[in-house]
């Protein structure tokens, strides 16, 4: 195997564990244990003033809490302060006064029993709502100065330390060891460990941490969490790198402290799950080069002064950097790509203008780095001194690069979508639902007085634009209503509506090229029945305390899709714990009796479901129907005697 072969295969492992590093750190995998029941603002809401507090109400109780507000612009603002409540069921933000715009809160939670959660939701200050409610924005992005230091900081000293080593280790191998120029690699991991150090003060002072509460802070949160990480890794490091038997090891905590510094920053909180393992391996890769350039750059100007020949060192580089320049350059254009909803903002944002500014640096850096392979190789007595001229110049341009690539770090990257999309208007006052699986869509129906409002949601929970929605009214006396409706954002209907006493039909009719659609009857009581909150709250209460439900099972997940019935038994604690209503409900009203049992409707809007029970006079669930994005389930129960 030649000696180019083996550089390719051993770039080739290496890149393919960072990926898996990569996507070890940057993944957080979701379950469904525990459900978000409601928020304060709600999703949607446009608030005349700004908002004290953010709340969420969790059904379960969690034990770690992530909490990151975002600008129309994708700008990071932070909360005064975040925790959980007594009840460990309550996540509660302090906010500073917000200006008029729209925000979106990403939150993430772990349940006490190690599950994740995570979502989003949005709500506005006094927004501007244009076309389709989606809310605009012309505020540009902006530089986190301190941020860029403490990146720069990070990047420029694991690159010294990562790219020198590697340096040493593959460009230096062929030569006597007394021979070898040392890699400045102290200097790197020093830097390193003192950027990850003011990360982390960062982090805890701009959260307003106290001091008996950092330690938590930091660990239940992923930035100074990861950056706390790097910190170890370089203090790890440090000492290790003096045993020449463990260089390998450095540099793999080397690495693995790059992944650490990338899932920390904007990447991951890209809408894109591959941004975070292209960007982490782009890094990778684009440190090393930088570190075997300035560890070259120091060899060559030693040899320039005492006349020495670099020959083999700057050859064995040559060839190495014609697999690692293309390596970092294309990764770091596909990752680049995935932040960009359209190339005009590579002009119009200065997160763009800033890319460009890099690329073209990078692109003079692999001019320079193409004349020194062509003027100074070999690089014998003769042509030391311009190999050493041509290396400084292309550590000087890949050094602008480094400082180009902190700042584009600590600069927001264009806001996904294009802007923040907002809700209708909630509605006000006394509100009854209905809800319907059409296809595998949830077909919800809200009604408030003199207002009609329609979500269809498909599965994923993500509505396209070309998905259609139409409706037809039919009033308690049978007569056809025409009803113009006005959009208010995708798979959203919104009309003012006068009701009449009785049952009103609404017809919904849906249409989408990606998931099933179909055509569905909802029914609208009005008036609305009697506020159920305390009954709701009685069943749960009553189900705890029951050892042994039988359950039947049906689930359908669109046409032709029914699986079951299945048959299980479990206690009504069980029950109730799987349960989005767990904690509370929205809306909760009486319907008609039916064949001597109440029936309750209600939905939770956190956890986007829908829900029907039938209850009889003991306070007992003998039937019940949920509908979410994608499946309506239905559970009949019964009690043997031995377990009432």
């Amino acid at each position: 195997m030649t000696r180019t072969r083996r550089l390719i295969l051993r770039a080739a492992l290496v890149g393919i564990g960072i990926v898996l590093l990569g996507l070890a750190v940057g993944v957080t995998p979701a379950s469904a244990h525990d459900f978000l029941i409601r928020t304060s603002p709600q999703a949607g809401d446009n608030l005349r003033v700004s908002p004290v507090e953010i709340v969420l109400d969790f059904s379960g109780t969690i034990q770690q809490e992530h909490l990151r507000i975002r600008r129309s612009n994708g700008s990071e603002l932070q909360p005064i302060s975040v925790g959980v409540d007594d009840t460990n069921a309550r996540l509660r933000a302090a906010v500073p006064t917000l200006a008029n715009g729209a925000y979106r809160i990403e939150w993430a939670v772990t349940a006490t029993d190690g599950h994740d959660s995570e979502g989003e939701f949005v709500f506005g200050v006094n927004a501007k709502v244009g076309p389709g409610a989606t809310v605009t924005s012309s505020a540009d992005s902006t530089i986190g100065w301190l941020d860029a230091i403490v990146q720069l900081a990070l990047v420029a000293g694991l690159a010294l330390a990562l790219g020198g080593l590697l340096s040493e280790q593959l460009f230096w191998s062929a030569t006597d060891g007394s021979d070898r120029i040392a890699a400045p690699a102290a200097i790197g991991l020093g830097a390193g460990f003192c950027g990850a150090v003011a990360g982390v003060a960062i982090a805890i002072r701009r959260a307003g941490t106290s001091s008996d509460g950092w330690a938590r802070f930091v660990v239940t949160h992923q930035q100074p969490r990861l950056l706390a990480l790097v910190a170890v890794l370089t203090a790890v490091a440090l000492p290790l790198r003096r045993v020449r038997g463990l260089r390998w090891v450095v540099i793999a905590l080397s690495a693995a402290a790059v992944v650490a510094v990338v899932a920390a920053g904007h990447a991951s909180t890209s809408v894109s799950r591959w941004v975070t393992p292209t960007t982490q391996v782009h890094v990778v890769v684009a440190a090393a080069w930088v570190g075997a350039v300035a560890h070259l750059g120091l060899a060559a100007r030693e040899r320039a002064a005492s006349n020495g020949s670099l020959e083999k060192p700057a050859a064995a580089y040559s060839r190495w950097a014609i697999i690692a320049a293309p390596v970092a350059i294309g990764l770091g254009s596909l990752a680049a790509v995935l932040r960009f909803d359209s190339p005009a903002q590579l002009v119009t944002t200065l997160y763009g203008r800033i890319l460009l500014a890099k690329i073209a640096m990078v692109a003079f850096g692999i001019w320079v780095a193409w004349s020194a392979r062509r003027r100074g190789i070999p690089a014998d007595e003769q042509r030391i001194s311009r190999l050493a001229q041509l290396v400084r110049r292309e550590t000087i341009c890949l050094a602008a690069v480094l400082v180009l690539s902190a700042t584009l770090a600590a600069t927001t990257a264009p806001s996904p979508h294009g802007g923040i999309v907002l809700g209708p208007v909630p509605l006000a006052g006394p509100v009854v639902s209905d809800a319907a699986l059409v296809g595998n869509h949830l077909v919800l129906a809200e009604a408030a007085t003199d207002r009609l409002l329609i979500r269809v949601t498909p599965p994923g929970g993500a509505p396209t634009t070309d998905m259609s929605v139409t409706l037809d009214v039919v009033g308690p006396d049978r007569q056809q209503i025409e009803v113009y409706p006005h959009d208010c954002g995708a798979g959203c209907l919104d009309l003012a509506h006068q009701w009449k006493p009785g049952i009103t039909t609404v017809v919904v009719t849906v249409k989408n090229p990606h998931y099933d659609g179909g055509v569905e009857s909802l029914h609208v009581a009005w008036p609305p029945g009697a506020v159920a909150d305390d009954l709701l709250t009685r069943v749960v209460d009553r189900m705890r305390h029951i050892t042994v439900v039988g359950v039947t099972e049906t689930v359908t997940s669109g046409p032709a899709a029914t699986s079951g019935p299945y048959r299980l038994t479990e206690s009504g604690n069980q029950i109730i714990d799987s349960q989005p209503y767990a904690r509370g409900a929205d809306n909760v009203r009486r319907s008609a009796d039916e064949n001597g049992l109440q029936v309750v409707t209600f939905t939770v809007n956190g956890a986007g479901t829908w829900h029907r029970l039938w209850i009889d006079g003991q306070d007992r669930i003998r039937a019940e129907v949920l509908i979410d994005a994608g499946h309506q389930i239905r559970h009949d129960f019964d009690y043997p005697a031995a377990g009432r």
